[in-house]
């Protein structure tokens, strides 16, 4: 599934990556996931990370019928992107995972970073993450 194609994506957000697998909270069942990418909603683009969530992420009972990957797409919903603290911190911090506890998204910003000028470029020209990393 391609997130560009999500109704609730914001528009100001390239989508760079996201862990590797989301989660499901065991008590609600909401599908919770983390990405990053390019904030561009002010002036000076900056490095942005958000929360995405889906209340059933296209679950369905027992012969019900499947849902379509755009029915599934649309009702993920994304949280506020928080910046690095300086605009001019164009570091990425790498995540494989995440944590969440009974309140909480918990996102590990470890000391491993993406180079972010290569990154960044290549998003701007619309690449894959797999393409820029060369």
């Amino acid at each position: 599934l391609d997130l560009r194609q999500s109704k609730n994506k914001p528009d100001t957000i390239r989508i760079a990556t996201m862990t590797a697998h989301g989660m499901v909270d065991k008590n609600t069942g909401v599908w919770w996931n983390l990405g990053c990418g390019l904030d561009t909603s002010g002036t000076i683009p900056k490095v942005g990370y958000f929360v995405m969530w889906s209340d059933n992420a296209g679950f369905k009972a027992p012969g019900e019928r499947p849902s379509t990957p755009q029915e599934i797409l649309d009702s993920i919903h994304f949280g506020p992107i928080i910046n690095n603290p300086s605009p001019l911190d164009l570091s990425i911090s790498y995540y494989h995972s995440f944590s969440m506890t009974e309140n909480y998204v918990i996102m590990p910003m470890g000391s491993l970073v993406l180079d972010a000028p290569s990154l960044l470029q290549g998003l701007i020209n619309m690449e894959s993450l797999v393409d820029v990393s060369k």
